[in-house]
């Protein structure tokens, strides 16, 4: 008996494809506006995240642009043929990740930490304030930031977690075009939020670091979902 694999399309994916059908068909022309992310929701019955992500995904492909505070409108029909990109995490799905993974992270970092961790925490944050630093940089510290409280774990499963998370969200067309827009609005790391944790893990108070790391979480989940996309 000879058996097949089966693929099991994330649903931002799913719902990318739904929509591209009509641009394909020719249903939609170039300059045509798609529902607001809102009614996209209500009629597929998905989070706004969703729709968020397979926007992204759209854009990717060519077959939308997305203009702030405006809409997302058809760019191209000549891209209609292209693929869904890589069938990996969408951005969203790696927040809730996070925020399922790093709030423990912390609370074990902070029974392990060194003081020469707690230093390079420290002097990350003191570079978020530096306005000589561009959003990429900006990323990269915050990055390094998260990934160093994995690694203060002294668990490499934790840590090696941690940093497949950031190189899916770096590698990925979808998270790379969706962090893009991201900064192009402006929206950065709280630093206040980052001071929160630090503050919890020279305490070495578990619980309180593992809130503080989950309330960082769920704002940056909450943030990006009322970033503004039409």
């Amino acid at each position: 008996m000879e058996l097949t694999a089966v693929n099991v399309k994330r649903l931002y994916l799913q719902i990318a494809e739904q929509l591209a059908a009509p641009i394909r068909a020719g249903e939609l022309k170039k300059g045509d506006a798609l529902p607001s992310e809102r009614e996209l929701a209500r009629r597929l019955s998905v989070s706004r995240p969703t729709i968020r992500e397979a926007i992204t995904t759209l854009e990717v492909m060519g077959l939308v642009e997305v203009r702030p505070g405006s809409g997302v409108y058809v760019r191209d029909s000549g891209a209609a043929m292209m693929e869904v990109p890589e069938n990996v995490p969408g951005p969203f799905e790696i927040l809730e990740a996070r925020k399922t993974l790093e709030p423990e992270m912390a609370a074990f970092a902070a029974n392990r930490i060194s003081d020469e961790q707690v230093e390079r925490l420290r002097e990350m944050l003191r570079q978020f304030g530096d306005s000589k630093l561009d959003a990429s940089d900006i990323e990269r510290i915050d990055r390094d930031f998260h990934c160093l409280i994995a690694e203060a774990t002294n668990n490499s499963a934790l840590s090696g977690l941690a940093k497949w998370l950031w190189e899916v969200r770096s590698d990925s067309e979808v998270n790379v075009a969706f962090y893009k827009r991201v900064r192009d609005q402006g929206v950065r790391p709280a630093v206040d939020d980052h001071r929160a944790i630090i503050a919890a893990l020279m305490a070495r108070d578990e619980n309180a670091a593992r809130n503080a790391m989950r309330e960082h979480l769920q704002r940056a989940i909450e943030d990006l979902t009322e970033m503004s996309l039409d």
